[in-house]
């Protein structure tokens, strides 16, 4: 998990979110308001707060009050936070393009699995769907090409994904090979 925050710790978060009224400006309740808000102790909010500051999640500054108020409060930044989870899209966007590559490679190595079964003679019966173009052009071309071509057959269905233009490619490149199965 990107966070690992506890309940608690994520409680208090979305309740520190909810003070924010326009998105430039800083959070800045109360301890005794938050305590009252999650229903905790405020010795309890003020340890979960320099958890989440020790986390890289917030960050505190302390502001004096107004000339009329006395004492100090808090103001919080989510600019950590915000860094946090943008660098964590960045890493599942480079980890899932990572995952594709290799799903897209998994699948040439199919497809050349299945243009050998072509090329052999075996009959193949095949979803249109599940592969590109190219890729059935491929495996029409190796069953018209193959050593026993009266035997080898492509049967292909689910075809609704493929335009005419693309059946007929499929089927020139296998000479009389593939069969269309319609529904």
């Amino acid at each position: 998990m990107v966070l690992e925050l506890s309940n608690t710790e994520m409680l208090l978060l979305i309740h520190l979110i909810s003070f924010i009224h326009f998105a430039d400006t800083p959070a800045f309740p109360s301890i005794s308001t938050l305590a009252g808000r999650i229903n905790q102790h405020p010795r309890t909010v003020q340890r979960t707060i320099n958890k989440l500051i020790s986390k890289g999640v917030l960050k505190r500054k302390i502001r004096a009050k107004s000339v009329n108020d006395k004492g100090l409060s808090n103001l919080y930044s989510f600019e950590p936070l915000i860094e946090k989870l943008l660098i964590s899209i960045s890493n599942n966007k480079d980890q899932y393009e990572e995952l594709q590559k290799e799903q897209g490679e998994r699948d040439l190595k199919t497809v050349d699995q299945l243009v050998r079964i072509a090329a052999a003679g075996g009959g193949l019966r095949l979803s249109a769907s599940t592969k590109t173009v190219d890729q059935l052009v491929r495996i029409a071309a190796a069953a018209g090409n193959s050593i026993t071509p009266n035997k080898a057959k492509l049967v292909l269905f689910d075809l609704e994904s493929k335009t005419v233009d693309e059946l007929v490619r499929i089927a020139a490149a296998g000479k009389g090979c593939v069969l269309f199965e319609l529904e």
